[in-house]
């Protein structure tokens, strides 16, 4: 990206040049704040953290530098940040390698990073500042890392860490750890997982041994005396790595012999979801073979012969259940909403003993877009102090958009949340709700969080004791102060432009 552009961007470039060694000039480093988990959901002071960024392509070793300021940590002999990487520093390392899946994290420093904002510094072993970043939580810095799950993450990681327009808030909660905070458009986009099925699901099951057809998957069956319904794992096996929901007949018990075992069940995708799905990642436990459907086509083969098979097909080999690691699935076959995945599974032979068919589903979906705006954001908020508190939202976008399951919490709690209603808001239309009707009563200095179904927060607010409303107008994120409240229609803002002679 040419540094013209990204001055376009309204994105501060890191200043390269070496300046005197002082408090306020020494920070020339290509070692940099990149992501920050300064106020995590519910005041969880677990999940904090502090990521660093080696922005250059060669390995630096950083003993004996330090972290100062609001948090004090002394990285050890022989720690070093590989070039294009990033490290992860936390208060409970423990706690952020089970959320986060790294093998490696660092900690734990001492004191806590400061819900209001503070400054942390990054020092080399002769205690010069090669990094520095006083973050706060009101404007312009990203109120939405103020509590609400999200972290406070860089929009590009070879720019300085002073500005705070070179930062916004993660979309997803607890941030990106130890990893890209967006992707580069030229690179596979970066992704969450959503978990789908788990291996306790329940599914409906039929081991009639009846041959139900090459298109069985394709048409859904009722719970009946062939059709059984139980939680997984469906199995006849004595050792599993994961527990039998539902025991199977034992398959010599079977007169005549059981081959195949059919399973069938559903799930729902969000509009969103569906939209931004990238891949399905199936993990499995059978015995012996199986097919894997999803909506009636087949997505996946597991040790079964090529070609149409029946029920009397036999598996190609026999094989003990193991869970896989996860193997990625195409998405082209589901739909919003209402989904099934059905599951054949065939024995190796007709003296075999054991039966298993356990699974996992996730679906990998894109992240937003951070240069992109959400189509539903917040409109307008009444103060703290007036009788009857609002708040409004606004779907900016020309489509409509369902607001069925977006949510919005006082400070992150919980506890203490809002389902919007299963309604549909036209492009352009407000809808603003009372505190009769979401019970939220939130006080001066608490922020309004927004989130979407999919639990990314989408828009924020510091609650005051006045009003605020945003103009409407493209790109003004800005909350000001209205004439007065314009429940489900436009705001009305006044600015006052007359040029004032002071002296």
């Amino acid at each position: 990206m040419q540094r013209s552009l990204l001055r376009s961007l309204g994105i501060a470039l890191f200043p390269f040049i070496a300046l005197a060694p002082t408090e306020s000039s020494a920070i020339d480093s290509i070692v940099v704040f990149n992501e920050i988990n300064y106020h995590p959901a519910e005041n969880n002071h677990l999940l904090e953290f502090i990521e660093i960024y080696n922005q250059n392509s060669v390995n630096v070793d950083l003993t004996g530098w330090k972290l100062t300021g609001g948090v004090d940590y002394s990285f050890t002999k022989n720690t070093i940040i590989e070039g294009g990487s990033y490290m992860v520093i936390a208060l409970d390392p423990k706690t952020i390698k089970e959320v986060s899946g790294l093998a490696q994290v660092l900690g734990p420093y001492e004191g806590r990073l400061d819900n209001a904002g503070e400054t942390i510094r990054l020092r080399n072993n002769n205690g010069r500042i090669m990094d520095q970043i006083t973050y706060n939580d009101k404007d312009p810095w990203p109120v939405s890392a103020d509590g609400s799950g999200a972290t406070l993450s860089k929009l590009i990681p070879m720019t300085a860490s002073s500005p705070p327009e070179n930062w916004t808030s993660s979309p997803q909660i607890s941030g990106t750890p130890g990893k890209i905070n967006f992707q580069d458009s030229d690179l596979p986009p970066p992704t969450i997982k959503v978990p789908i099925l788990s291996f306790d699901q329940d599914w409906r099951f039929n081991e009639s041994g009846a041959d139900l057809g090459p298109g069985w998957a394709s048409e859904k069956h009722s719970v009946s005396e062939e059709w059984k319904f139980g939680p997984g794992v469906h199995a006849k096996e004595n050792r599993l790595e994961v527990d039998i929901g539902t025991e199977l007949i034992r398959p010599a018990s079977n007169k005549p012999y059981v081959i195949t075992y059919y399973f069938e069940t559903e799930f729902n995708l969000t509009e969103t979801q569906f939209s931004n799905a990238y891949e399905l990642q199936l993990t499995y436990l059978i015995d012996d073979g199986a097919i894997f459907y999803i909506n009636g086509k087949e997505v996946y083969r597991y040790n079964m012969p090529f070609g149409e098979v029946n029920s009397s097909t036999l598996a190609s080999s026999g094989s003990e259940a193991k869970k896989t690691e996860p193997i990625g699935i195409p998405t082209s076959g589901l739909r919003s909403g209402q989904n099934r995945i059905s599951v054949e599974v065939h024995q190796a032979n007709s003296g075999s003993s054991d039966v298993v068919m356990g699974l996992e589903l996730d679906l990998l979906q894109t992240l937003p877009d951070p240069s992109a705006s959400p189509s539903i954001k917040l409109s307008e908020v009444a103060g703290n102090s007036q009788d009857e508190w609002t708040f409004e939202i606004q779907n900016t976008g020309s489509d409509p958009v369902s607001i069925s399951q977006f949510k919005a919490t006082i400070n992150g709690n919980k506890e203490n949340q809002y389902i919007l209603p299963e309604k549909v808001i036209s492009g352009g239309d407000f809808l603003t709700i009372g505190k009769s009707e979401s019970k939220l009563d939130p006080q001066r200095g608490d922020r309004l969080f927004l989130y979407s179904p999919e639990n990314f927060v989408i828009d924020s607010v510091i609650i005051k004791s006045e009003p605020r409303s945003r103009t409407n107008k493209k790109n003004d994120d800005t909350f000001y102060r209205p004439e007065q409240l314009t429940p489900n229609s436009a705001n009305i803002i006044s600015f006052n432009e007359d040029i004032v002679i002071n002296e």
